[in-house]
C-alpha cells in the first residue's frame, strides 16, 4: 500500500481507538477499507464518534465509495473534494449544516446520502454531479437550485421532512426518475411542467388542490396524497392515470369523490380514511380489482380515524366557528403520524402536544384550536391533562384560551418560542425543546433493517432469495396471505429507505435490486 495512504489508516486509528481492517466489503455497518493495486478504493469510517476526517484524506487518490455516516462532522472538507475518483458519498446522521458550494467538483458522484443532518439549501454547483440516488431526509433544506434538473439519469429524489416550499421547473428534465419523495414538506403547488415519475409522494405537505399535472403523468403507479388539506378531488378524465395501482387520500377534508376512479383499469388499493365523508358512494362497490373491499370502504368512510371528525365539524358550525380549525388538528396529526409514527389523534399524550408547541413557532389560532378540541372531547381521558399543558403554556404567551368569542378574530401573527427570554427553570416543560424521534443505527443496518420488518414481508423476502423466478414465487406467497405483492414490496422498501437508504426490490420485476444487497441478507442468514 501507497505509505501515504497507510498513514490516514494510522491517523484514524489514532483519533478513534479502533483500527481498520482490510475487508472484501464496506458500508452496511461494516468499517475498514478495501484495498486494489495497493490504493485503498473503498472506505467505511461510520459510527466512530469522529469529529473531523484528517486532511490526510486527500492521499486516497483511487478512493470511490466512502461512507462515514454516524459521527460528529460538522462539514464536508475541503480534502474529500479532492478525490476526484469518488463514486459514492454518505455522511448520514451527523452535524453538518451546509453542502460545500464546489461539490460540482467531484463530478462522478452519482450517489449522495446525507440524510439526517442540519443543511438548509443546496450549492448550484451540486447540478453538475452525475446524480442517480439523492437521500436528504430530515434536514432542514428550503431551497434548491435550477442546476438540478441537470440530473437526467436521477433515479430516486429523497428529500421529505424538510422545510422545501417550492421546486423549480427544471425538474421537467428529469426523464429517468423512478421515486420522488417529498413527505412533510412546505410544499403548496408543484411547477407547472411534464413530469415523469412512477412512485410520487407530496403527502403531508398544504396541498388545498391536486396539482392538474399530476394526472398527465403516464407511468404514475404510486400517488401519496394524504395528510394534505385537500377538500375535493376533480374528475379524472379518460386516458389519464391509466397506471395508477395505489392512492392513499388519507386525513384531508374530502366529503365527496369523483366518479372518475372507478373507471381507472389498474387501481387495486385506496386508502380512504380520516376524510368527512358524510354518506358511503355505491358506485365504490364497482372497484372489484381493488384490494381494499366494500367492507373496509365502508368503515373507512364511515369511522374516520380520530375521534368524532364529523361531530366536530358540527360544533364549529353550531358555534360560527371557521373551519380553519380542523385544519389546525389536522396539522397537530401529521405531526403525531411522522414524529411519532401514530395515525390516529387519540392516541397523543400530553408531551406530544409539549413536542408539538416546542417543535419551532405556533400561532396564538393554532393554540386555542388546540384548547377548543381537546376541551370538546369529552370522553378522552387525558383531555384534562393536555389542557393543563396548553394553560401553562397559553400563560407564558400571555394567550387567553377561555374567550372563545375572540377565535375566529385571532391574529395569524407568529410567536415563536426560541424568542423566549426565559429559563428551562423558570418555564413549565412544555417549552422544552422536543426531542427528534429517530432511529440511531448504530452498527448493523442490515440486521436493524430485518428487525424492522413484519413476519410476513420477512418470509417474503426469504421467499425471493430462494427463488430463480421471484415474480412468480411472491405472486402466489402474497395471494395466500390475502395481499399484494405490490404492498409487500412496498413495505419493505419504506423500512429499507429508512434503514439502508435505498430501495431494495424493483416494483416491477420483484428482484432485489443490487446484487451487494442480496450477498449482505445472506450473510446475516436471512
Amino acid at each position: 500500500m501507497d505509505p501515504k495512504e497507510k498513514s490516514f489508516l494510522s491517523e484514524i486509528s489514532d483519533i478513534s481507538g479502533q483500527k481498520l481492517l482490510k475487508v472484501d466489503k464496506v458500508g452496511y455497518g461494516r468499517n475498514g477499507y478495501v484495498e486494489q493495486r495497493n490504493h485503498i478504493i473503498k472506505l467505511s469510517i461510520s459510527n466512530l464518534k469522529l469529529d473531523y476526517i484528517p486532511e490526510s484524506i486527500e492521499n486516497l487518490t483511487e478512493l470511490n465509495a466512502l461512507h462515514m455516516g454516524g459521527n460528529y462532522l460538522t462539514k464536508i472538507s475541503d480534502p474529500i473534494l479532492t478525490l476526484k475518483n469518488l463514486e459514492l458519498l454518505e455522511a448520514w446522521e451527523n452535524r453538518i449544516e451546509s453542502i460545500p458550494k464546489d461539490i460540482g467538483v467531484l463530478d462522478k458522484v452519482w450517489r449522495l446520502h446525507l440524510a439526517g443532518n442540519k443543511i438548509t439549501e443546496l450549492p448550484f454547483s451540486i447540478g453538475n454531479l452525475p446524480m442517480k440516488k439523492l437521500y436528504l431526509k430530515h434536514n432542514n433544506v428550503g431551497y434548491v437550485p435550477e442546476s438540478i434538473g441537470n440530473w437526467i439519469h436521477l433515479d430516486v429524489f429523497g428529500l421529505p421532512i424538510n422545510n422545501l416550499p417550492t421546486l423549480p421547473e427544471t425538474i421537467s428534465g428529469w426523464k429517468n426518475v423512478r421515486v420522488i419523495s417529498l413527505w412533510q414538506n412546505k410544499l403548496k403547488a408543484l411547477p407547472d411542467v411534464q413530469l415523469n415519475v412512477k412512485e410520487l409522494r407530496i403527502n403531508n405537505n398544504f396541498f388545498t388542490e391536486v396539482p392538474p399535472r399530476v394526472y398527465e403523468i403516464k407511468q404514475l403507479r404510486k400517488l401519496w396524497l394524504n395528510s394534505n388539506q385537500l377538500t375535493e378531488i376533480p374528475e379524472i378524465s379518460s386516458g389519464h392515470l391509466q397506471n395508477l395501482w395505489f392512492l392513499d387520500l388519507q386525513n384531508n377534508l374530502l366529503s365527496s369523490l369523483p366518479k372518475s376512479l372507478q373507471y381507472l383499469p389498474n387501481l387495486r388499493d385506496l386508502r380512504l380514511s380520516g376524510n368527512l365523508f358524510e354518506s358511503y358512494p355505491s358506485w365504490l362497490d364497482s372497484l372489484k380489482g381493488c384490494k381494499v373491499d366494500t367492507t373496509t370502504h365502508r368503515r373507512q368512510i364511515q369511522q374516520p380515524d380520530y375521534i368524532g371528525v364529523k361531530k366536530y365539524v358540527k360544533y364549529l358550525e353550531d358555534n360560527h366557528l371557521p373551519i380553519e380549525h380542523l385544519v389546525e388538528i389536522k396539522q397537530f396529526q401529521r405531526f403525531l403520524e411522522n414524529e411519532k409514527g401514530f395515525s390516529r389523534i387519540v392516541k397523543a399524550k400530553a408531551n406530544d402536544v409539549k413536542d408539538y408547541i416546542a417543535q419551532g413557532a405556533i400561532t396564538a389560532f393554532t393554540l386555542r384550536s388546540l384548547y377548543l378540541y381537546f376541551s370538546w372531547l369529552q370522553d378522552y381521558p387525558l383531555r384534562q391533562i393536555i389542557k393543563k399543558e396548553l394553560e401553562n403554556f397559553a400563560k407564558i404567551m400571555s394567550i387567553n384560551l377561555q374567550d372563545v368569542s375572540r377565535l375566529a378574530k385571532e391574529s395569524l401573527a407568529v410567536t415563536s418560542l426560541l424568542s423566549l427570554d426565559v429559563t428551562e427553570e423558570e418555564t413549565p416543560s412544555i417549552v422544552s425543546r422536543p426531542q427528534i424521534i429517530e432511529h440511531k443505527i448504530e452498527g448493523e443496518e442490515w440486521e436493524y433493517f430485518v428487525a424492522r420488518l413484519e413476519i410476513t414481508s420477512l418470509d417474503a423476502l426469504k421467499i425471493l432469495l430462494k427463488s430463480s423466478r421471484p415474480k412468480i414465487a411472491l405472486e402466489k406467497f402474497a395471494n395466500s396471505q390475502n395481499r399484494l405483492p405490490e404492498t409487500l414490496i412496498e413495505s419493505i422498501n419504506e423500512i429499507a429507505l429508512e434503514c439502508i437508504g435505498d430501495l431494495l426490490l424493483d416494483q416491477e420485476t420483484y428482484q432485489i435490486t443490487e446484487k451487494a444487497y442480496e450477498q449482505k441478507l445472506r450473510e446475516i442468514s436471512l
